[in-house]
């Protein structure tokens, strides 16, 4: 918000930073997509990574290591890091060069903040006013609509006109004030600036009661609360009272805007406490970017998008840099959005092109069910052959809980015909890349393992490759001895490895 309502649209900040009870070891590649979706959302648009882990060679595995998420060269997963790198670099030039759009102010009582609890700032603002206030903004995301967080000066030093509070080049139709007690006199008066042009204010909790003005305390606060009570009452219904959030300021929110009768940029027909959208102008064309933050659960929903009826989506692939048409009529769409999954899609007058073709998985899908062949290739060096009757989480069983490096699954599938368009592989914790064949279908690394196999698999016996790529947490953690290891995992539970499935056709 400081940065837009100041003209710049280059947004920095040190990301993905592991400290001692984080995760260093633990993380898996779509652990940092998660993270740095989230960073994107919350408007970051230029990451600094923090940071590589510099070791010299004869440094004990797995090196030395202060901070960051085990970005080194003996991670397990480095060989793929290129693939998270590419994604974050495609998606970052995307958002420095579009506009972020913004309906509605939130006001930062920093006043009541200050007054109330001193300022803060080494290590990080632990203290909040009200508790709720860095909520938020995501709950006005994750019902569809954009905002940017104001301040007493901001106000004060925007301009009024056709319902709107323009500062620069942002503009705002509604005003939220959450539990602010202390005002100043020119504030309330650009208050009453912006209703006069038809604009909105709500008053969340409680209406402002106090003066800032440190003496004649009674008498300022007296008239404080007199203006605010005036403001109301001669408003016409464009000043309302509202009350606090309750547990669910998601559903505490949409039931605002629906009470607001308020138009968000996309109206879906649920929310999920997973999903969230961020609004943004590209090119005169809304950009609109979806981000699933579920390790485990897929997003299905409905999206009308403010868009012009006549303009033709697009899927933008933030992995490849492709772009789709999605087949439909209007601005409403169904979406599937897969666990850590983000997408992008675009409103645009060009109407031509490739069209989006995604696997649709069947409800008669043949599920896998025979053995598998597991070979262990630990980066210790050590190799090791294992018939599996059934997928499990290998940190679950005592002879493959402490592996680090590449399993490789493999089996022979014999079917009676060749009409299968795709593999699902399910529930797979790693790098994951399927071979069937002898042809190697790709890499998966977050989200949606599912792989296109169409004229791959043939009538009769078929070669199956999976190589899962762990990482090197569970294996340092019975590295007992490893006093690097054991100062950042010696608290934290095994994480989940391997192919854990179900693996179907379809």
């Amino acid at each position: 918000s400081g940065a837009l309502l100041s003209g710049k649209n280059f947004v920095s900040c040190e990301d993905l930073t592991n400290t001692r009870n984080g995760m260093v070891f633990m993380t898996t590649l779509e652990n940092l997509k998660i993270a740095g979706d989230q960073s994107n959302s919350s408007g970051i648009n230029h990451s600094i990574l923090h940071g590589f882990n510099y070791s010299p060679p004869e440094a004990k595995f797995p090196g030395w290591i202060q901070y960051g998420s085990y970005f080194s060269e003996r991670n397990t997963w480095w060989p793929y890091f290129k693939l998270w790198g590419d994604y974050r670099a495609r998606v970052s030039y995307l958002l420095q060069n579009a506009v972020p759009q913004a309906n509605v102010a939130v006001f930062q009582p920093y006043t009541d903040l200050w007054l109330k609890h001193g300022p803060q700032f080494v290590p990080w603002p632990k203290k909040f006013h009200p508790q709720y206030q860095y909520n938020l903004w995501e709950a006005i995301h994750q019902n569809g609509s954009g905002c940017d967080y104001v301040t007493e000066n901001i106000l004060n030093g925007a301009t009024y006109a056709n319902g709107k509070i323009r500062y620069g080049d942002r503009s705002y139709e509604i005003l939220l004030m959450p539990e602010v007690e202390t005002l100043d006199i020119k504030t309330i008066e650009s208050l009453r600036a912006f209703v006069k042009v038809g604009g909105r204010v709500v008053f969340i909790g409680k209406r402002p009661f106090k003066s800032s003005v440190p003496n004649e305390m009674a008498k300022n606060d007296a008239i404080i609360k007199s203006m605010i009570d005036d403001l109301v009452k001669e408003s016409n219904g464009q000043v309302i009272d509202y009350p606090a959030p309750p547990e669910d300021i998601i559903g505490w929110y949409g039931k605002m805007q629906d009470f607001l009768d308020f138009k968000p940029y996309v109206a879906f027909d649920s929310t999920n406490k997973y999903l969230i959208q961020n609004t943004y102008k590209l090119g005169g064309n809304f950009l609109y970017f979806l981000s699933n933050y579920s390790l485990s659960e897929d997003v299905f929903i409905q999206a009308e998008f403010m868009a012009k009826i006549d303009q033709t989506p697009w899927l933008w692939n933030t992995d490849t840099g492709e772009r789709f048409i999605i087949e439909t009529k209007g601005n409403k769409l169904n979406l599937s959005i897969p666990r850590a999954t983000s997408i992008m899609i675009v409103f645009d007058d060009k109407a031509e092109g490739l069209k989006y073709h995604p696997i649709q998985l069947r409800a008669d899908s043949k599920e896998i069910t025979e053995s598998w062949q597991l070979e262990l290739n630990h980066i210790n060096g050590e190799k090791k052959v294992i018939e599996m009757e059934s997928l499990i989480d290998l940190s679950q069983l005592s002879e493959t809980k402490d592996f680090a490096g590449t399993a490789v699954y493999s089996k022979t599938l014999t079917l009676e015909n060749e009409q299968y368009d795709y593999i699902d592989l399910g529930n797979v914790q790693g790098v994951a890349e399927l071979i069937v064949n002898g042809k190697n279908l790709g890499v998966k690394w977050y989200g949606d393992y599912t792989f296109h196999v169409k004229d791959v698999l043939k009538k009769g016996e078929n070669k199956i490759l999976v190589k899962v790529v762990t990482i090197t947490g569970n294996y340092l953690k019975t590295q007992k001895d490893n006093k690097v290891a054991q100062k950042f995992v010696k608290n934290l539970d095994f994480y989940p490895m391997g192919m854990i499935g179900k693996v179907s056709i379809g």
